[in-house]
């Protein structure tokens, strides 16, 4: 929910409430390495009363997004012709033209705000080793605090090799993702979710008629260490470390369905006028629809992936050496969200095969991506929002996310 002027100055009161009790007498605690390693977390965040869900933690697809579909603001579901397919909708496996082998593949990814934060940790760190007195150290954390009010700040990494071929998948996964945030409710404290999975995602894929249906499955059996929702404050600086490594864990194993449909594939003459026949065979047109983490994935004592239905369509028109896509997806059509936090708009641009631009509306917010493939090595790199609350339009957390494939 939304916050006004009145409950920002109770924020900043109970910041300065925190700094002056953790000041009295307690000056060993700021020359401890325990409090550098506090605000760490706490500069990775995001202040705001009253929220409760946050709809960062809750991406969609659940696991392994790429950058292509990222760049072209998440719309893929009937795009999905590559080695995305396997997250994105199992069907298309049936339109992968040649096999791929990735075989180191590292994607690193963070809010574009990182760089900010580092350099307020690192300026924390030199002031606090520097013999502040207690009071001086107070009124930095205070100014630090209401210095980064309205921040989220998310990390992805993942390391995932696959082969790729027609009409089937294979990927080995170990990917971490973690959101922080600061919140301020009574007294301030930083929230943080994070994730590590690691296993397998595989699938295939069968085309009837010509590719008038597609039909594809996909399956995941992963296991998953999560940390549940942490909250981290003064109340519990003294079991910090334990708080943060406490893990929960479990094996869960998600199924996807997907169907997709070349629209020019179910036409014929007999069904247009030769000006609509033509027009379709240019654009190619394709819809398809997505069931992933099927009646909810859980693992055990770890956070569960909740079920997503999705539909998307897609165009395909070249000119030349050049091809193009524009793409349509409305997303996680079971779940009460706000009607723009569903939509996804692309349009990618690709020439010969070795360069491509992309761009879109990701929750009708703007999204780029480009890549450059070069055999051996291809590179791809995407920025693109998320929505930060999950049932209201409150602010997108911006992300950059690169990507380096060695294979062939």
């Amino acid at each position: 929910m939304p916050i006004d002027g009145t409950e920002k100055e109770f924020a900043r009161k109970g910041v300065a409430m925190m700094s002056k009790e953790m000041s009295k007498g307690k000056s060993r605690f700021f020359r401890s390495e325990r409090v550098i390693f506090f605000f760490f977390f706490l500069l990775l965040g995001l202040e705001n009363l009253g929220l409760e869900n946050l709809h960062a933690l809750t991406e969609s697809p659940n696991h392994y997004r790429g950058l292509r579909p990222l760049g072209m603001g998440n719309a893929f579901i009937a795009v999905s012709d590559d080695q995305n397919a396997l997250t994105y909708n199992p069907a298309g496996l049936n339109d992968v033209e040649k096999y791929r082998v990735e075989i180191i593949n590292p994607t690193i990814e963070t809010s574009t705000n990182v760089i900010d934060i580092v350099k307020e940790v690192i300026d924390i760190t030199d002031q606090v080793s520097g013999g502040l007195s207690d009071e001086d150290q107070s009124q930095l954390i205070e100014d630090v605090v209401n210095n980064n009010l309205g921040r989220l700040t998310s990390l992805h990494v993942a390391v995932a090799p696959a082969f790729t071929m027609k009409n089937f998948a294979i990927r080995f996964l170990a990917e971490g993702r973690g959101v922080f945030q600061f919140r301020n409710a009574v007294y301030p404290h930083v929230f943080y979710n994070g994730k590590v999975d690691t296993g397998l995602m595989t699938g295939g894929a069968y085309g009837l008629w010509d590719k008038s249906l597609q039909v594809g499955a996909a399956v995941r059996p992963l296991y998953r260490l999560s940390t549940g929702d942490v909250e981290l404050g003064a109340h519990n600086i003294d079991t910090l470390e334990e708080t943060i490594t406490g893990f929960q864990n479990g094996l869960g194993i998600g199924f996807d369905i997907g169907l997709k449909s070349h629209l020019d594939s179910l036409v014929t003459k007999a069904d247009l006028t030769p000006q609509l026949l033509r027009v379709f065979n240019y654009l190619r047109p394709a819809v398809g629809i997505t069931w992933q983490d099927m009646f909810n994935t859980k693992y055990e004592d770890a956070e569960s992936d909740v079920q997503s239905v999705s539909v998307g369509s897609a165009v395909h028109f070249d000119a030349g050496s050049v091809k193009n896509t524009f793409a349509l997806d409305i997303r996680d059509l079971n779940r009460s969200e706000p009607i723009a936090n569903k939509i996804d708009l692309g349009l990618e641009v690709a020439l010969l095969d070795y360069l491509a631009i992309r761009g879109g509306l990701k929750e009708l917010r703007p999204a780029v991506g480009a890549s450059v493939d070069l055999w051996l090595i291809r590179i791809e790199a995407a920025l693109y929002p998320e929505e930060i609350a999950e049932n209201t339009r409150l602010g997108a957390d911006y992300r950059a996310a690169i990507q380096i494939m060695l294979g062939f």
